[in-house]
């Protein structure tokens, strides 16, 4: 996709911006990080991410403490120290290795005021969504199959 250079320069404000947020997080690296295209959304939207009539796959309650929601995440997704995850935030995906998978869990719940968290899995074949959204009151946490 070509872009004009207010275009390159919102990107690269957003990007700086993005950066300065999860190098602040305590658990993670930064690897990479890159804008979402439209192949990507294309393969999220044929997974069913935008589809609002989807069953949940977990239902947390909304007045969960941020320390359950962490452990309760990591041991859903199954993040264990090690391992390289792609996290989607502010239309970017961000690749990050997990150093300490609680403190990295805690960090990723507090870059959204609404705790949410979107990632996909190193291999790229799944994507796990974490946050409030209009099928209800309390957290939904997804599983999609990328394609």
């Amino acid at each position: 996709m070509f872009m004009n250079d207010r275009q390159q320069m919102e990107l690269k404000k957003k990007i700086c911006i993005v950066q300065n947020k999860l190098s602040k997080i305590e658990g993670i690296e930064l690897l990479e990080m890159a804008q979402l295209n439209q192949f990507d959304l294309r393969v999220m939207e044929a997974a069913g991410v935008y589809d609002e009539d989807r069953e949940p796959d977990v239902i947390i309650p909304y007045g969960t403490d941020t320390d359950t929601l962490a452990a309760k995440l990591i041991d859903l997704i199954g993040i264990e120290n090690g391992q390289v995850w792609y996290m989607l935030l502010d239309e970017l995906i961000i690749g990050v290795k997990i150093l300490d998978e609680k403190y990295a869990m805690l960090g990723m719940l507090k870059t959204d005021m609404n705790k949410a968290i979107m990632l996909i899995s190193e291999d790229k074949k799944k994507l796990y969504d974490f946050g409030l959204d209009s099928r209800g009151d309390d957290y939904i946490f997804d599983v999609y199959d990328l394609k």
